[in-house]
């Protein structure tokens, strides 16, 4: 026994909804996926992005720097919420090297790139702490143990 419908619409005007329907909804979604992991300009072409965290917080103005077989290829800088891209980078392995000015500098080896895909590089640089650093570590030691053996209470033997 068929099942009767609560409504009937004529044949063509069910496919042009369905059509309408995949027009609106899934091409928009297929089309920002192809954008999303497809460099701009393609041509077997890929791209590397990433973020750089110091501590709970994103660190800006990092010098970022592609490397490919111990040659510097490309140079850029992270944004103010530590984001950074290279675009346009040819299939093959690389190294990218993060460095600031009172970070630690940092290095990720072997990462791979292929075409018309976006590798994703985050890393953690921690904020070098100089605080409690003397200038001359050696003569700030030496002094120490002078001051130490001057000292009228302590006797060492001659």
């Amino acid at each position: 026994m068929k099942h009767p419908a609560l409504f009937r619409l004529p044949y063509p005007f069910t496919g042009i909804m369905v059509l309408g329907f995949l027009l609106l909804f899934c091409v928009p979604m297929v089309h920002a996926r192809i954008i999303h992991r497809t460099p701009a300009r393609g041509d077997g072409m890929g791209a590397i992005t990433g973020k750089i965290m110091g501590g709970l917080k994103p660190v800006g103005q990092v010098k970022m720097t592609l490397i490919q077989h111990g040659k510097a290829l490309d140079f850029t800088e992270t944004d103010g919420d530590g984001f950074f891209e290279f675009h346009y980078v040819a299939e093959g392995y690389y190294e990218v090297k993060g460095e600031k000015q009172g970070f630690v500098t940092y290095t990720i080896v072997h990462v791979p790139v292929s075409a018309a895909h976006v590798t994703k590089v985050n890393f953690y640089m921690p904020e070098i702490n100089n605080t409690h650093m003397p200038d001359d570590p050696i003569e700030e030691t030496y002094q120490s143990l002078r001051r130490h053996m001057d000292h009228p209470d302590v006797s060492y033997p001659r």
